[in-house]
C-alpha cells in the first residue's frame, strides 16, 4: 500500500522556551497573601482586596461588593483558603 515503508515521526518540541517562560512566571508570580496579615484580614488585603465589603467576626467575606450575599460555594471555597493558610503560619 501507499504507507508501507513510510516512517512515523513523533513531534517533540527542540527548544524549552515554553518551558522557560513557565519557570520564570512560577518565579514572578506574587504571593496572594502576605505572610505578615493576621487571619483576620486575609481576605481585605492582596488578591481579594475590594471583592468584599462585609465580614464576619471571623473575617470571613459575608457580602460581596455589589452588596449581594458570598454564595455557599464561595464561602466553602474561602474556607478552605483561610484553613490553608492558617497552617502555614
Amino acid at each position: 500500500g501507499q504507507y508501507e515503508g513510510s516512517q512515523w515521526r513523533f513531534c517533540v518540541p527542540r527548544n524549552s522556551a515554553s518551558s522557560d517562560l513557565e519557570t520564570v512566571s512560577k518565579n514572578q508570580r506574587k504571593p496572594t497573601v502576605p505572610k505578615v496579615v493576621p487571619v483576620k484580614d486575609m481576605f481585605r488585603v492582596g488578591q481579594y482586596e475590594g471583592m468584599f465589603s462585609q465580614y464576619d467576626d471571623e473575617g470571613m467575606p459575608t457580602h460581596n461588593s455589589d452588596g449581594s450575599e458570598v454564595s455557599n460555594r464561595l464561602r466553602k471555597k474561602l474556607k478552605k483558603k483561610r484553613d490553608k493558610f492558617t497552617k502555614k503560619s
